[in-house]
C-alpha cells in the first residue's frame, strides 16, 4: 500500500526568516524603518502566496516553491523600494506657527501613520510651536490650535494614511516641530511606522504618551522634574537618553526584547532605578511596553 507523504510547509518559515532579516537590517542601521510601511503596501502578495499553497497542497513541491518565491519577492521589494532614494520628494510644505499667549499649560497632540517626526525645544520665542510639516502628494495634514483658559492646545494630524505608504528613503519628508519649553507640557503622539525623535531635555514636562506600531523612537529626558513617560510599541527600537544625575524609575514590560541599562542602575522589583532615586525630591516615572525589538537606556554627560 502506498502512503501519501506530505511535506511540511516552507511558506511560514520563509516568511519568519524574511521578516527577521528586515528587522536585523533595521537594528543595524542598514535599512530605514520605513521599509515596514512599504511592506504593508505589498501585503496582498502574501495572501496570493497562501492561496497558491492551499490550491496545490502541502504535498506539492512546485506549489510551495511558487508561494515561497512570491513571499521572497514581496520582502525583497520592500527592501529595494526603501533603499532606493525617493524621487517623489515633498510635494508640499506646511509652515507651522502658533502663539503661546502666556499660557501656563500646553497640550500637544500628534498623529501620523508613517514617516519621520522630529521634536525639540524653541529658543527665545513667544510662540507655542514653530516648524514645518513636509508631506507627499495625497497626504492631507490638518492642524488645530485653541486656547482654553491658561492652556494652549495644538493638534497636528494626517488625514490620509495610504498616501504615506509610498516608497521612502531615510531622508523622507518629516514633521519638524520646536516647542516652547516654559509651560507645563502634556504630549500625546499616536504614530504608525517610521523614525521618531523627541528631544525633551529643555521641556517642563507633565505627561508624555508615545504610541507607535513599528520603528525607532528616541526620547531625551530633562535633568529634573516630576512627570510620567509612557512609550508603547509593537516592533522596533526604543532609546531613552537620561542625563547623569537624573532620578528616574523605568518599568519595562517587554516580551522578545533585548534590554540595555547603564551599569549604575539597579533592579527594584520589575523596574530599574537610577542612582539616588530613593532620596530624590523629584523624579521621572517611565513605563516601556514593547513586544519585539530592543530597549536601550543611555546615560548622558559625565566622564
Amino acid at each position: 500500500m502506498n502512503e501519501r507523504h506530505e511535506r511540511e510547509s516552507i511558506v511560514g518559515p520563509i516568511l519568519l526568516i524574511g521578516l527577521g532579516v528586515i528587522f536585523l537590517l533595521n537594528n543595524l542601521g542598514l535599512l530605514a524603518w520605513h521599509s515596514w510601511g512599504t511592506l504593508l503596501r505589498l501585503w496582498p502578495v502574501l495572501l496570493i502566496a497562501w492561496g497558491i499553497e492551499l490550491i496545490f497542497g502541502d504535498d506539492s513541491i512546485w506549489g510551495q516553491i511558487i508561494a515561497a518565491a512570491l513571499i521572497v519577492a514581496a520582502l525583497a521589494g520592500a527592501v529595494w523600494l526603501t533603499a532606493t532614494p525617493s524621487r517623489l520628494g515633498a510635494e508640499q510644505t506646511l509652515e507651522i506657527s502658533h502663539p503661546l499667549d502666556d499660557a501656563a499649560r500646553a497640550t500637544i497632540r500628534l498623529e501620523r501613520g508613517a514617516g519621520r517626526i522630529i521634536v525639540d525645544a524653541l529658543e527665545d520665542s513667544t510662540d507655542l510651536v514653530e516648524g514645518v510639516a513636509y508631506h507627499l502628494k495625497g497626504e492631507k495634514i490638518r492642524e488645530d490650535y485653541d486656547k482654553v483658559g491658561n492652556e494652549a492646545i495644538f493638534t497636528l494630524t494626517s488625514q490620509n494614511l495610504f498616501a504615506q505608504f509610498t516608497p521612502q528613503s531615510s531622508a523622507s519628508p518629516a514633521w519638524e516641530l520646536s516647542l516652547n519649553p516654559r509651560p507645563d507640557l502634556t504630549l500625546n503622539a499616536d504614530l504608525g511606522v517610521g523614525e521618531f525623535s523627541f528631544d525633551l531635555s529643555d521641556m517642563n514636562l507633565d505627561e508624555v504618551v508615545i504610541d507607535f506600531a513599528v520603528g525607532s523612537t528616541t526620547v531625551t529626558l530633562p535633568e529634573a522634574g516630576d512627570y510620567t513617560l509612557d512609550i508603547d510599541g509593537a516592533i522596533g527600537q526604543i532609546i531613552i537618553e537620561v542625563p547623569r544625575g537624573t532620578a528616574v524609575r523605568i518599568d519595562p514590560d517587554t516580551a522578545l526584547v533585548g534590554r540595555d541599562f547603564p551599569a549604575s542602575y539597579r533592579e527594584a522589583g520589575d523596574a530599574y532605578v537610577s542612582p539616588g532615586y530613593d532620596e530624590a525630591e523629584s523624579y521621572a516615572e517611565v513605563a516601556v511596553d514593547l513586544a519585539i525589538g530592543s530597549v536601550d537606556v543611555r546615560e548622558l554627560g559625565g566622564d
